[in-house]
C-alpha cells in the first residue's frame, strides 16, 4: 500500500520524479497529503511564487517515532525564504486550513543532504536522549 500511495504522490507532484528511487521509495507516505485539484493548483501557485518546490504534507500528522531517513524532510534542503515568501507561504497556510494540508517548501533545483545533517535527524537525536 505505501508504495502505491507514494507512487500516487509522485505522479501528481512532479518534482518528486527527480528523487532517486532508492529513497524516495523508502519514504513514509502517512504525512504526505494526496492533494486534490484546490490544494493542487494551491501548490503550483505557491510553487511559482515563491521559485521553489512545495510539498503538501496532512497538517495534523507527524511522524516522530519514525526513523530520519523515512522522512523526505531528512532528504531535502529546506529552502531558505526571504520575509516577503514567508508572507506568502503563511497567507496559503492560512487560506488552506480547512483542506488540512501544510505546504513544506524544498530548495529548487533539488539539493539532497545527508540525513545526518538533516533538522530532523538532530530533534530525533534530542528526542531520544531526553527519554533515556
Amino acid at each position: 500500500m505505501s508504495c502505491t500511495r507514494l507512487h500516487q504522490i509522485r505522479m501528481m507532484i512532479p518534482f518528486l520524479q527527480s528523487i532517486p528511487d532508492n529513497f524516495y521509495y523508502q519514504l513514509d507516505p502517512r504525512e504526505f497529503l494526496l492533494p486534490d485539484a484546490i490544494v493542487s493548483a494551491a501548490r503550483e501557485e505557491l510553487e511559482e511564487l515563491l521559485g521553489h518546490y512545495v510539498m503538501t504534507y496532512n497538517k495534523d500528522v507527524f511522524l516522530e517515532d519514525v526513523p530520519a531517513e523515512k522522512h523526505l524532510c531528512a532528504h531535502l534542503a529546506g529552502a531558505l525564504l526571504t520575509d516577503e515568501q514567508k508572507k506568502i507561504l503563511e497567507k496559503y497556510e492560512t487560506a488552506y486550513t480547512s483542506h488540512g494540508v501544510s505546504f513544506v517548501v524544498y530548495e529548487k533545483p533539488l539539493r539532497i543532504i545527508p540525513v545526518e545533517s538533516s533538522t530532523i535527524h538532530e530533534w530525533i537525536q534530542m528526542k531520544k536522549n531526553q527519554s533515556r
